[in-house]
């Protein structure tokens, strides 16, 4: 059985706020700082999908504990409160998609593929950010998350903004691809984390666009 510290951190560790609980590994010689930092803890497991499958998930979330500040990748702005996180598996390729039935306060949704956090002083980033969406429509709107591969995934649900809470009844449906996949080349490494990649459409006479997607088949650069 894990084993927690709690710690009190104060302001000038926690930009402004008076004080603050980490759990944090048993052992830790400076909770403060997140040198044992936490990692997200999964709330339950929804089962493996496949097309056409959904799953209703109805919580609290201040049932839930505050293990990661940030998903970085997906968002741009630091958010400090608690999170919900649902493990499931897909059996195939899909679109991970998020219905709301009901929904109180703010919450907000990310799909991870993991569950690790990184340490950033005395925060936690979560690593495994792969998409997210907010549901800020009316109820009823469905919104993607993410175009995932068979594997595991899990489903972080927090609410926006410091000190806040929110509950919410969803549902997580799983879609066909919205694109049928194509025929690709292998082109090998082009670059390395000291090179940046260009993209050329050199002496094309066409109104030509180059683009890249990553594995999950999302946006990530455009040449024109």
């Amino acid at each position: 059985m894990r084993q927690f510290l709690l710690a009190y951190c104060f302001g000038d560790k926690l930009g402004g706020e008076s004080h603050k609980r980490i759990p944090t590994h048993s052992g830790c010689s400076h909770p403060c700082y997140c040198s044992c930092h936490a990692v997200l803890v999964s709330s339950g497991t929804l089962g493996t999908f496949a097309l056409g499958g959904s799953a209703n998930i109805i919580g609290d979330i201040a049932t839930g504990a505050n293990n990661a500040d940030w998903d970085p990748g997906v968002v741009s702005s630091l958010d400090r409160r608690n999170e919900l996180v649902y493990e499931f598996s897909t059996s195939e390729t899909l679109l991970a998609q998020v219905t709301s039935n009901t929904l109180t306060g703010d919450p907000d949704f990310f799909l991870l593929s993991n569950l690790d956090t990184t340490p950033d002083g005395a925060l936690n980033l979560a690593d495994g950010a792969l998409g997210a969406t907010f549901l800020d429509g009316a109820l009823g709107a469905t919104e993607s998350l993410y175009l995932i591969t068979a594997g595991t995934y899990f489903l972080s649900i927090d609410s926006y903004g410091v000190g806040t809470s929110a509950s919410f009844d969803i549902n997580l449906n799983f879609a066909t691809a919205p694109f049928a996949p194509v025929a690709s080349l292998d082109l090998g490494i082009l670059g390395d984390d000291s090179t940046p990649l260009t993209l050329d459409i050199l002496t094309s006479t066409y109104d030509t666009e180059l683009a890249i997607f990553d594995e999950g088949g999302q946006f990530a650069l455009v040449q024109c």
